[in-house]
């Protein structure tokens, strides 16, 4: 299938200032509020050794292949999946974990958890306010790749 074509992005707040609860022997646990979502940050935080510093999630679905080539996180554009990180050319923007791999009729669908661990990915997505209202969830946002 030719193109990526974005069908959402929704920004959730950093862990750290979302509602925790106490499981698996004392290690905390995000509540997004969505346990779908919860879920799959889980299986990220179980299977990186020494995962890396949570600063914002970002949950994108689309249409296309299976890498969302040029979809813009932090305003770079993904480039490929590799072992686990999402990249732009040389720099890493964060981990992933497939939520929905080609789940429609064509198999063209699909949708992804991003942990963004960069920097200035994080410093991007707020500057452009899609952080916003922290503790009242994600705020959706739709629209062509790269043109955010």
């Amino acid at each position: 299938m030719a193109g990526t074509d974005l069908i959402s992005l929704a920004v959730y707040p950093l862990p750290s200032e979302l509602r925790f609860r106490d499981e698996d022997g004392g290690v905390p646990r995000p509540v997004f509020g969505n346990f779908r979502i919860d879920r799959h940050f889980h299986r990220l935080q179980r299977s990186m050794v020494g995962f890396p510093d949570v600063r914002a999630c970002v949950v994108i679905t689309w249409r296309g292949g299976r890498v969302p080539l040029g979809i813009r996180i932090g305003g770079k554009p993904i480039s490929s999946l590799q072992r686990g990180w999402v990249m732009a050319g040389g720099t890493y923007i964060g981990v992933y974990d497939r939520i929905v791999d080609g789940g429609d009729d064509d198999g063209g669908e699909h949708e992804m958890l991003i942990v963004v661990t960069n920097p200035d990915c994080v410093r991007r997505l707020r500057s452009e306010n899609q952080v916003a209202g922290l503790l009242k969830g994600a705020e959706a946002v739709t629209g062509p790749p790269g043109r955010r």
